[in-house]
């Protein structure tokens, strides 16, 4: 990374062999530790030197190790243009002399820059053909779909895989595995137009050859096999004898290589009279004729492997199935050859610096072959207009280039820049994570998204499907250590990786499914293995003997797989793919056919229409159940030609107005596409829907999904054919995914009459864009003023980034949006906080002076609070403090902590005291009988957070988290914890953020209560207007006496759950309507009293 110099662990690689080029011919031999150092670059310079008579250029890179010494490299010959700049890290493989002077050139060493950055072995192998495509497949998804040549690729792989883990090439056992993968395959031939039978007939033709390649490979006699770059007369002889796993996953760090290996084997060969067992990478190829690229990335697999099972692997396996060179199909072994590997490095080096440097791409190919079949060709020729100033003259294919970016203009290019730029601004935040992944636990602090010293539980390890592909597994936490994984940042539906604890390898990749107290269910890709394991017979010249798939058992062993001796580490994934969908979704928007339209409202700002007098119908029994907000923007959606924009404040009832929009459109036959950015928010409009006999598809992993919408999900393995399946497809109503869920098959068919986007407010632009592709109309549901889109980057936010499409559209077309004013869920008071802070008293209340407004104790009037109070010196005699903050009849309060020794934690975002006081407060309530899941505490901060879960725990049902869990939630009371108390008074940038304390005030129905220290928290501008308006309504209590934290005896939890099991009555707290009454009466006196309802009756009559 240029100019920025990153902590990294720098040091030589102890007690392992290293693998190094060297000026034999042995493309690989062993040498000592100190060979493979990791060192960062300080300078780079240019120097020459004198060989063979001739003065030569080299390039000098001054070095500094982990003590602060410097070395001294000296890059010659094909190494002296090797992509590199100040601040990198390296791994260097070669001898460093007493001076710390080390050479590489063509006849020794190697050297890996960027090894943190892991580039994908494929990538770099296709990357001679075209650089440019490798890095950009990187970036973009270039609007994938499967193709005939994959599904049948990737089938066919699946084929010889399984039979090679089961041992199993009986006619049978593989026509059997054929039906099945077909089965499970009807997704991916439903988007590519394939029949299940044409492609069972297809795979079943090839069992003869698969059959003849294993009796001649597959056993304990070694046969003759062709070598590539070969001159011997003399073929090699070799067979697969034992499989040691199916695509293994490898992340390298010491070659800065990841890549997934077919089958990794152990293979018996004969060499000069002497029989070797060693292991060996294949590859299954379904292409006729053999590529260079195959031939590299199987040597970029020997790498791989050589440092995952710490030997020399020295050749690869190539298996073309459909060669019609021999009746077996072809195999041949490629071995490692030193100028091979050289060129390898050199491109793999090219690629990870142009990784790294984000905003730069390698040069254009002007191959008008290549351009015109390539899937990546208009994010190409995007970049190269909007990025690089390109022209059609310049991309070298110029009529492709016309036709595929002519009209973009220059508003188009500098929308792109811009938004290009702020992307990666923000995927900087993770772009070098997988450095954590090697780091030792113990320098790893608690503060990271990860679990560290987890052992599996090899009871839990269950099958969720086929082979090892879906494996969900139970970790627990090796110390006991109570709420150490609540008290964490995972959550449910998290993506992780999981890496073992000794070796810092990755072992797994999957997304959480379940959280308790101390263990974690995972649902991961493959059982995690640990290191490989040697066998007894292992010998480092010849016999490369490891435990394989027969030695476990059916990889039921888990003893043998090192797992019950194997400790690991759960990182969360952060990063997975989803920047790659992001500007995927910013290019289809510039130079897709199918967003014309979107394009030109979006990025052109062109004024959305509206047809007052559409055609589709209302059902008037529907409307008797909104206000007349609400019928405003069900008549504004329907109406719109292009899109609309709806803007509710906290519980107007949004989620009531998109429930009544969809009823409405797939009455009059449209097609619905609904979105939101959680989860949550999609279930809890589709869990109103559940009754109203709409034929709905939730799309998703089910873990992430609510149970009670798990009736709508997609159920692959209902469809025996393809047919059935494009007919359920086809026939829903109503499909439901969240924004980043739109890269499912589906896609590549369907598209919808509407996208409906609920929380559009939390999503930034080109995430918002990603389902609004698929659909001809689009209405966006939100509130600008509460919490914004999620960006970490605070330049990128200072940018622009963290605006919302909602809020752009808004400011640009004030007739293309409507208010929903009238709320009912907070007393009043509550939403007057909420209007002196945001709404301008532009909220109403839909209920006003409702008694039931009011919080509900059941043993109000009975002595509930004296078990709080001590026998002796009790304090509260007279008055207790207590009993007044929690006083139902003020439904607003705040309590000042300046008079207490109330400071925050040096160092830390905690606050003990006032901890001690929320404790007390809300252990009350409980007591009086207000029941836990009616209570939620709101803190900014999550050390806070985790000292509140202390102090709560056994009871349970109260939920403790940041402003951000709670949006779109609410709780009957709503306990909030500033924190901040110190003497410079200073706040965080989080206090100052209108919107998640509009949020967090919001929450609340009948009771909202608020700790801080005034003299601190004013600090911040919007948190005095909040103490202004209490302080008005009489109803800030100051904590005047250093020792009322002390006052009051805490009972204990199992003492509360015993008050709350002998009370009478749990808390029957009259829960607001979330709509008025229902109106009654007569369609002529319904539609007298409501204006709107009239105006609609009117056009319906007229239509």
């Amino acid at each position: 990374m240029t100019g920025k110099r990153r902590k990294f662990e720098l040091e030589s690689i102890p007690n392992k062999k290293i693998k190094v080029t060297h000026v034999n011919d042995a493309a690989l031999t062993e040498q000592p530790v100190n060979n493979f150092r990791k060192l960062e670059v300080f300078q780079i310079q240019w120097s020459q030197y004198f060989s063979q008579g001739i003065t030569q250029n080299e390039r000098v890179i001054v070095l500094i190790d982990n003590m602060s010494e410097f070395c001294y490299l000296h890059l010659r010959n094909d190494w002296i243009e090797t992509s590199i700049s100040e601040g990198n890290i390296v791994n260097v493989f070669g001898q460093f002399d007493d001076d710390n002077k080390c050479i590489i050139d063509n006849s020794q060493g190697l050297l890996i820059v960027n090894p943190d950055v892991l580039i994908s072995a494929t990538s770099v192998a296709d990357s001679f053909a075209c650089m440019r495509k490798g890095i950009l497949s990187d970036r973009v998804n270039g609007n994938f779909t499967y193709s005939p040549a994959l599904v049948y690729g990737s089938l066919f792989h699946e084929l010889i895989q399984t039979c090679l883990m089961n041992q199993d090439f009986t006619r049978n056992f593989m026509e059997s595995e054929v039906e099945r993968m077909v089965k499970g395959s009807i997704e991916k031939l439903y988007s590519t137009n394939l029949i299940e039978y044409d492609v069972i007939i297809d795979l079943i033709d090839a069992i003869p050859i698969i059959q003849a390649w294993s009796d001649k490979f597959i056993g304990e006699i070694p046969k003759s096999i062709d070598e590539h770059l070969s001159i011997s007369k003399v073929k090699p002889t070799l067979c697969i004898s034992k499989i040691l796993d199916i695509e293994e996953h490898i992340c390298s760090t010491t070659y800065g290589l990841k890549g997934k290996i077919d089958a990794s084997v152990e293979v018996k060969v004969s060499e000069n009279g002497l029989l070797k067992k060693l292991i060996m990478p294949f590859e299954i190829k379904t292409s006729r004729n053999t590529s260079p690229s195959h031939f590299a990335q199987t040597v970029f697999y020997c790498l791989m492997m050589s440092d995952h099972y710490n030997v020399n692997v020295s050749s690869g396996l190539l298996y073309y199935l459909k060669s019609q060179t021999e009746e077996t199909g072809k195999m041949i072994k490629v071995p490692v050859v030193p100028h091979e590997l050289r060129s390898l490095i050199i491109q793999r080096n090219k690629m990870a610096w142009f990784s790294s440097e984000k905003m730069s791409l390698p040069p254009v190919i002007k191959n008008k072959f290549q351009c015109g079949n390539c899937n990546l060709n208009t994010s190409c020729f995007l970049y190269h207009k909007a990025c690089e100033k390109g022209t059609g003259e310049s991309s070298g294919v110029a009529n492709l280039f016309e036709k595929l970016v002519s009209h973009l203009q220059g508003h188009h290019l500098e929308f792109f820049n811009k938004w290009n730029e702020l992307i990666t601004l923000e995927e900087d935040m993770y772009r070098f994570q997988p450095e954590i992944w090697n780091m030792q636990a113990s320098l790893i602090s608690d503060d990271d998204m990860c679990l560290k010293n987890m052992y599996l539980e090899p009871k839990s390890i269950k099958q969720n499907g086929e082979g090892n592909r879906q494996i969900k597994c139970k970790f627990i936490c090796q110390r006991v250590c109570v709420n150490l994984i609540f008290d964490s940042q995972f959550c449910i539906g998290d993506h992780v990786i999981i890496s073992s604890e000794k070796e810092n390898r990755t072992v797994a990749n999957g997304y959480i499914e379940d959280i308790t107290s101390n263990y974690i269910y995972v649902s991961l890709d493959r059982i995690p293995r640990c290191y490989p394991k040697r066998m007894d017979d292992f010998e480092i010249e010849s016999c490369h003997s490891f435990i394989g798939l027969p030695e476990m058992g059916s990889s039921t062993n888990y003893l043998k797989m090192g797992i019950t001796d194997t400790l690991y580490r759960i990182y969360k994934n952060e990063l997975t793919s989803n920047m790659k969908l992001v500007r995927q979704n910013l290019v289809s928007l510039l130079v897709d056919e199918e967003t014309a339209k979107l394009r030109k409202l979006i990025v052109d700002f062109k004024p959305p229409r509206f047809n007052q007098t559409n055609e589709m119908s209302l059902d008037l029994n529907d409307m008797k159940t909104l206000n007349e907000d609400q019928i405003t923007a069900v008549k504004l959606s329907l109406n719109a030609e292009d899109y609309a924009i709806i803007l509710g404040m906290p519980g107007t009832g949004k989620s009531t107005t998109i429930v009544q929009i969809i009823k409405a459109l797939v009455k009059n036959g449209k097609s619905v596409l609904l979105a939101a950015y959680t989860h949550s928010a999609v279930d809890n409009i589709l869990f109103k829907l559940i009754d109203e006999n709409i034929d709905i598809l939730r799309l998703g992993t089910k873990a992430k999904v609510r149970p009670d919408i798990w009736p709508f999900m997609l159920d692959i393995e209902e469809f025996d054919n393809v047919n059935k399946f494009r007919s359920f497809i086809e026939s829903k109503q109503l499909i439901a995914t969240t924004c980043l869920g739109i890269n499912h098959y589906i896609f590549s068919k369907r598209r919808f009459d509407y996208c409906i986007i609920d929380e559009a407010t939390q999503v930034t632009l080109p995430i918002c864009v990603g389902p609004l592709r698929f659909a001809n109309k689009f209405l966006l549901v939100g509130d600008d003023f509460q919490l914004p889109p999620l960006v970490r980057d605070r330049e990128a936010i200072e940018k622009g980034m963290g605006k919302s499409l909602f809020t752009t559209l808004i400011e640009r077309h004030t007739q293309a949006f409507t208010k929903l004013r009238y709320q009912y869920r907070m007393h009043e008071e509550i939403m007057n906080l909420s209007n002196c802070l945001i709404y301008d008293y532009k909220m109403l209340c839909g209920t006003p002076n409702d008694p039931n407004h009011y919080l509900t104790i059941p043993k109000w009037n009975e002595d509930f609070l004296s078990q709080f109070h001590k026998d002796k010196d009790n304090h509260c005699s007279k008055e207790c403090w207590l009993r007044k903050v929690i006083d139902p009849q003020h439904p607003v309060v705040m309590v000042d902590t300046d008079s207490l020794e109330a400071n925050e934690s040096r160092g830390l975002n905690q606050n003990v005291i006032e901890a001690s006081l929320v404790e007390q407060c809300v252990k009350a309530m409980v007591v009086g009988g207000v029941h836990q899941k009616e209570i939620g505490i709101i803190t900014p901060f999550r050390h806070q957070i985790k000292l509140l879960t202390q102090k709560f725990k056994g009871l349970t049902d109260i939920e403790i988290s940041t402003v951000d869990k709670f949006q779109g939630r609410e709780k009957e009371v709503i306990v909030i914890s500033l924190v901040k108390a110190n003497t410079d008074n200073k706040v965080s940038d989080i206090l100052k953020d209108y919107r998640r304390l509009n949020v967090a005030i919001t929450r609340a129905r009948s009771k909202l209560i608020i700790f801080g220290s005034i003299s601190t928290v004013s600090a911040s501008e919007l948190v005095r207007h909040i103490i202004d308006h209490i302080k008005n309504s009489q109803t800030l209590y100051k904590l005047s006496d250093k020792n009322t934290p002390y006052w009051h005896i805490i009972p204990k939890t199992d003492l509360l759950s015993r008050n709350l099991e002998s009370a009478s009555k749990v808390n029957k707290v009259n829960k607001v309507n979330k709509q008025p009454k229902n109106i009654t009466g007569s369609p002529e006196v319904l539609l007298k009293n409501n204006q709107l309802l009239r105006d609609i009756a009117i056009n319906l009559k007229s239509t």
